[in-house]
């Protein structure tokens, strides 16, 4: 009988027959490895309050002034300012509020009682808040010897002028950016589409949670962790998932059946050590050609990946939950900000 024949290392195979494997990359290297074969996913224009979270996809220009009129920036007097002098006095015509436009010229010598946000009318270039000011009846005297122009005012356009850059393209959209752009009148916004993912997980120990539990076994909750911190960040939807045993054929089936998903990113969890029945790095490896075996960190440190002839990225993580906590933050998380959009940490 003859004796049976050891196979090398599988990295070792690899890194004579693939120049773009790697051997025991740090986690950035290992982004950086992965953004290097991923393909942004398309752009779709959504609403705003879909958009949060998001990745702008293309640069944000403002389609109008922002104010689009000089208005008061405090409750007071709208006045000229070439006008405040010791013993001025004026006459108050009228009043603005909030909405309310000054259809005519503001005469020399008059004010008008103004509040905050309304527009300046005609001819006044300044306001005199009412803590400087005593009004008796419809006669405003001033207690200062002078004011600048332009004073608790801002002017159409400060904020922003037509075209201005609002939010540059690959920003996150924050509920300040979307104000930004709902202030400009902007409905819709320009965003990457959530990546679409499949999850394999891998080991004869996991049960589904609300079986019962067999001595031995194992409640599995890796998925969940995996998909509610997509969704917390939203970064991504999972589109396919399996429980699958550790057996070779049967994982090697499972990522067939997952990549006829069409997925952007095929996630394995579990298996990838170099246990006897450790067998996800082996299919991996069979589906694709190897980008990295193992990463420089722990937990995580048996993390690898492959990327198929089609392009699809096929990214192994440890089943351990310190592991998988530790590599979403520091692996999987920084890939899919790049994939959908944001620029390479």
């Amino acid at each position: 009988m003859n004796p049976p024949v050891l196979e090398p290392p599988v990295g070792t195979l690899l890194q004579d027959t693939c120049a773009i494997f790697h051997t025991d990359p740090s986690p950035a290297e290992a982004v950086e490895c992965l953004c290097a074969h991923i393909q942004p996913t398309p752009c779709e224009t959504v609403p705003l309050r879909a958009a949060l979270g998001r990745c702008l996809a293309e640069p944000l220009r403002a389609p109008m002034a922002f104010p689009p009129f000089t208005r008061a920036m405090m409750d007071g007097y709208a006045l000229r300012s070439t006008e405040v002098k010791p013993g001025a006095q004026w006459q108050v015509l009228d009043e603005l509020i909030a909405g309310q436009i000054g259809d005519k010229p503001l005469p020399a010598h008059t004010a008008l009682r103004i509040a905050t946000g309304a527009p300046l009318p005609i001819g006044a270039d300044t306001v005199l808040r009412q803590e400087s000011a005593q009004r008796f009846g419809q006669t405003l005297r001033g207690l200062l010897l002078q004011i600048e122009l332009g004073k608790d005012t801002e002017a159409m356009g400060s904020v922003a002028a037509v075209g201005d850059l609002l939010i540059s393209a690959h920003s996150p959209l924050s509920p300040t950016n979307l104000a930004k752009a709902a202030r400009h009148g902007i409905s819709h916004l320009s965003v990457h589409q959530p990546a679409r993912i499949a999850l394999l997980v891998i080991g004869n120990e996991l049960t589904p949670v609300g079986a019962p539990l067999p001595l031995g076994h194992l409640y599995e909750h890796n998925a969940l962790l995996i998909e509610s911190t997509l969704d917390q960040h939203r970064l991504g939807q999972i589109i396919h998932t399996a429980a699958v045993k550790d057996d070779l054929a049967a994982i090697d089936q499972s990522i067939g059946m997952a990549r006829a998903q069409h997925p952007d990113l095929l996630i394995l969890i579990g298996g990838t050590s170099v246990g006897t029945h450790d067998f996800t790095r082996r299919a991996l490896f069979r589906h694709g050609q190897p980008l990295f075996e193992g990463v420089h960190t722990r937990p995580g440190r048996t993390a690898c990946a492959s990327v198929t002839d089609n392009g699809l990225v096929l990214l192994a993580l440890p089943g351990s939950p310190k592991a998988v906590n530790a590599l979403l933050e520091n692996i999987l998380l920084p890939t899919l900000r790049v994939m959908q959009g944001h620029l390479i940490p």
